[in-house]
């Protein structure tokens, strides 16, 4: 908690993210700084179809493709990622109505065949004339542990 960053906590969960800034001037306390110990299995309850839940809301939904078994860290990393270039994709009014409504987010993993589809979706959204809702494309560069040049995450505005 001594160094730069925000801390939100919602019920029970808190997360802290610490304050950008150049790889150089990163605090050594946070150089080896990984997620480890959340592992969660996965719920049962909505194995079969895991979009069921986004019908509560109208918040952006970050797509994971599960077939990748990337590790809780990994996701984690490329969650964020979808989430920082699907703000970037917003128009503006959406972007800060989002950021009024306090970022918030589903995120929902899916078999590669469902993902394949919700990522052409997005290509679609993104190649399209319009101002309709903002669509952004993760792909990884390869150098940790999944194969250079896989998709690992889309992220769709709702509205």
């Amino acid at each position: 908690q001594g160094l730069p960053g925000v801390t939100v906590s919602v019920d029970a969960a808190s997360v802290r993210a610490f304050t950008p800034c150049p790889v150089t001037e990163t605090p050594e306390t946070l150089n080896k700084l990984q997620i480890q110990g959340a592992d969660l299995e996965p719920d049962a309850s909505y194995a079969d179809a895991p979009e069921d839940i986004l019908t509560v809301d109208d918040a952006p939904v970050i797509y994971v493709d599960a077939s990748l078994e990337m590790t809780v860290g990994k996701a984690a990393a490329q969650v964020a990622h979808g989430s920082m270039l699907l703000a970037a994709a917003m128009d503006e009014d959406a972007a800060l109505e989002w950021a009024r409504r306090g970022f918030p987010l589903h995120v929902c993993e899916v078999p590669a065949g469902r993902f394949a589809e919700i990522r052409d979706e997005a290509g679609r959204r993104m190649t399209a004339d319009s101002h309709g809702p903002a669509a952004a494309v993760v792909q990884d560069a390869g150098y940790t542990e999944i194969a250079p040049g896989s998709f690992t995450v889309v992220g769709l505005q709702r509205s």
